[in-house]
């Protein structure tokens, strides 16, 4: 027996071969997941938050004596790196941090919401709302502020778990499990409820943006959260200087900016009071007995907080008094001007000529499109406006100078109310004022420790300790996120990651068999013959389809039968399955058909006795048939049917019998092949599944040749090993394998016939080159 047969196709050597094929021919995959993960990765980088990175450097000094043998215990050729971890720990120290954010009043966040994004504003918002820092805040609740106008708002917040905290202290009082604040609001008027209260003033700088974007929101930070968020800057030591490069990620240019450059300021700026404030407190508590202020001064607090209140209504309308003259000053049109009324301005004469005003430029806008330009009406009317213009700024002037005449007696009445403060027990006053001073100097109290422990200045020296090389500025920033190019990278890789990630772990999960590896992995056994996928609905496709390329594999197959058959005047095949489904019945027909062809005498008998077959695949409608033999009812004559195709007999199954396996091993079974083998060449026999019955087992010692039908990409891995670790321990052998419906894009098996030119699967246009095969009647 040649053993050349076994192989088909050349055989593969590499793994990453098969699977980067499997890669090619899974493209569509690819494709989607691409466009998916683009898709995403557009919509991160179009409506994520900026995050920018800004930076500033500090040189520090080191103003040793260098000659001085003793500095050079912990030293090193560049100077003393002590004092470099030492002004790295002073500016990412809490006190420091804390003194900053005072002084810059970091304590409201302003945001612009747009439709999927929010961005920071800082200063730049329409609005500043000054929170009453004597009274609780909720902080982290976000506030929404949408404009109905110009100066008119509705602000709502929602929200759940919200802190409250308390800004004299600095601590958080209480917890609320449900906030929520709702009230429309003008500018200049103060709101809230139990849980808060602030003051809504207009940022006449930026309020044109009111018309552009109607809706913002506002947040009331905590000392200890902004602590958190501004602490953590990035300080990093230039190579081989005392260079330190200072960077801080914020959602916000010039907020970063203000903060590095007043951490710069406060470098500069810093003295050795700190010791004299705390000994001079610790005495005062010591000597007066006096631990913190009571509460006598509460009333004169409250008509302070009053008067406060009185001054800020008076400065917004001096603000907006102030807004008018330079807005009339330079703008020759008044439509875009905030109307007084809205800002709670009653000023009857300020309100006709403004009125007045508008009603004459918007006559001249409409004539200056409908006339020419020497027009008398059109000069007196320019005449009109220039006269009203006049008296509106003389009015306006008049107003600014009243105003500021209220503001003076509303600060006499302040500084007199402060006055009766300083009557208060000296003991009080001294110990606020020593307090606030030791507050002051407290922040920064790490700083000066630090001093102490390095050498002394040089006292001949004129240079600070610290310089600033470069300040942080507006135009230097990078963006840190969305970081657009990596993002779309990542997609990039994700895309192509993802599927690629997909097949391999399908592939290696997989349970079916879809390769000559899977099967060469199982069993020794070999293959005879690949049937090609059937894309036609007919179950005789030999017949129907004779020039088809599926056609052609069953010729093939049948040429294969020549290194495995005795050249004997008949044989007996037994074409079984794993498991139903696998298409033996469909192979059995169909390889009768091609050995018909080939005038030899064939008969097909269908010993599936529980799920019979053949009868419909060719439309043999009768109910006699095997079972009704075996069971000695009838004849073989009275069974065997004819095809319609010359050469090919059937036998169906019969009725369906009761006890298959009984009839089977019975010997009338070894009568039927003894008769058949008399009239036929080749005895095809079409058995049940052995992975679920043992029929096809108990008719092995009948058959000269056993064909085990395989499904590509169908038949179970785990039961083809069951089966062939089986029929090796019953010591059965000589089984061959046929890979059925493998579609022509599949390449695990190494088929190939030679038959390719003009081949369809299911017509050739080319009849090519035939092969008869080892069976050829004489």
């Amino acid at each position: 027996m040649d053993e050349r047969f076994y192989e088909f196709g050349e055989e593969e050597t590499i793994d990453i071969k098969s699977f980067i094929i499997k890669l090619f021919r899974n493209w569509p995959y690819f494709v989607i997941i691409l466009v998916i993960a683009l898709t995403i990765a557009f919509l991160v980088n179009k409506f994520s938050s900026p995050v920018y990175k800004v930076k500033t450097w500090i040189l520090i000094r080191d103003e040793e004596n260098p000659l001085d043998p003793q500095k050079f215990v912990g030293s090193s050729l560049y100077g003393n790196p002590y004092k470099l971890e030492n002004e790295i720990g002073i500016l990412k120290s809490k006190k420091l941090t804390e003194k900053t954010l005072k002084e810059l009043n970091f304590l409201v966040s302003y945001d612009q919401e747009d439709r999927f994004k929010s961005t920071s504003l800082y200063t730049h918002s329409p609005f500043i709302i000054q929170p009453d820092t004597l009274f609780l805040q909720p902080v982290h609740a976000t506030f929404q502020v949408a404009f109905l106008s110009d100066t008119l708002m509705v602000v709502r917040s929602e929200d759940e778990n919200v802190m409250l905290y308390d800004y004299t202290k600095g601590t958080y009082n209480s917890s609320l499990p449900y906030f929520q604040f709702s009230d429309t609001l003008s500018f200049g008027q103060t709101a809230g409820n139990q849980y808060c209260r602030f003051l809504v003033l207009p940022n006449f700088k930026y309020m044109s943006g009111i018309r552009e974007h109607k809706k913002y929101s506002f947040q009331f930070n905590s000392l200890d959260q902004l602590v958190n968020q501004f602490r953590n800057t990035d300080i990093a030591v230039s190579k081989n200087s005392s260079i330190l490069e200072i960077s801080l990620k914020c959602s916000n240019i010039e907020q970063g900016v203000d903060y590095l450059d007043f951490i710069d300021a406060q470098l500069e700026e810093i003295s050795d009071s700190l010791r004299y404030s705390e000994d001079r407190l610790q005495h005062f508590k010591t000597s007066k007995k006096v631990m913190n202020l009571d509460f006598q001064a509460q009333q004169a607090y409250e008509q302070m907080e009053n008067l406060q209140n009185q001054k800020a209504q008076l400065v917004i309308k001096s603000r907006y008094y102030h807004y008018l003259k330079e807005y009339l000053e330079r703008n020759s049109n008044v439509e875009e001007l905030i109307a007084p009324s809205s800002m709670d301005i009653s000023d009857p004469l300020l309100n006709s000529l403004i009125m007045e005003l508008s009603k004459l430029s918007s006559e001249r806008t409409e004539m200056s499109f409908n006339t020419v330009r020497d027009n008398p009406y059109l000069n007196s009317l320019e005449s009109k406006i220039t006269d009203i213009r006049a008296k509106l700024l003389e009015n306006v002037n008049n107003i600014i100078k009243s105003s500021a005449i209220s503001l003076q007696e509303t600060d006499a009445r302040i500084a007199e109310l402060e006055s009766t403060i300083h009557k208060l027990p000296k003991d009080q006053r001294e110990y606020f004022m020593i307090e606030r001073k030791f507050k002051f100097n407290d922040a920064i109290y790490t700083f000066l420790l630090t001093k102490r422990s390095e050498v002394q200045i040089s006292k001949a020296s004129i240079l600070p300790s610290n310089e600033i090389l470069d300040p942080a500025s507006y135009n230097d920033y990078m963006v840190i996120s969305p970081n657009t190019r990596m993002n779309y990278i990542i997609a990039l890789l994700l895309g192509l990651f993802v599927p690629a990630a997909f097949i391999y772990l399908k592939d290696f999960f997989r349970n079916k068999i879809d390769s000559k590896k899977d099967i060469q992995s199982i069993t020794d056994s070999p293959i005879l013959g690949h049937i090609l996928h059937n894309k036609s609905k007919s179950t005789t496709v030999v017949r129907d389809y004779p020039m088809s390329l599926i056609a052609e594999s069953f010729r093939s197959l049948r040429t294969n039968f020549q290194f495995i058959a005795n050249e004997s005047e008949n044989i007996v095949v037994l074409i079984t399955s794993v498991i139903a489904g696998e298409g033996k019945s469909f192979t059995a027909v169909n390889l009768g058909t091609v050995f018909a062809q080939n005038r030899k005498k064939v008969v097909v008998i269908d010993f599936d006795l529980r799920k019979s077959r053949i009868k419909q695949y060719m439309d043999i409608e009768t109910e006699e048939g095997l079972s009704l033999f075996l069971s000695n009812r009838v004849s073989l004559n009275s069974i065997i049917f004819p095809s319609g195709i010359e050469n090919l007999d059937i036998i169906p199954s019969g009725p369906v019998a009761p006890n298959p396996t009984e009839l089977i091993s019975s010997s009338r079974t070894a009568e039927l092949f003894s008769q058949l083998k008399q009239s036929y060449d080749v005895i095809l026999i079409d058995s049940p599944p052995v992975g679920f019955v043992s029929d096809g087992l108990l008719l092995l010692k009948y058959t000269d040749i056993r064909l085990l039908v395989l499904r590509h990409n169908f038949t179970p891995k785990n039961l083809f090993t069951e089966i062939i670790d089986d029929l090796t321990r019953r010591k059965i052998e000589n089984i061959n394998l046929i890979i059925n419906d493998i579609r022509s894009n599949t390449n695990g098996y190494g088929y190939g016939y030679g038959y390719g030119y003009g081949y369809d699967h299911n017509e050739i246009t080319s009849p090519g080159k035939r092969l008869t095969g080892f069976f050829t009647r004489n």
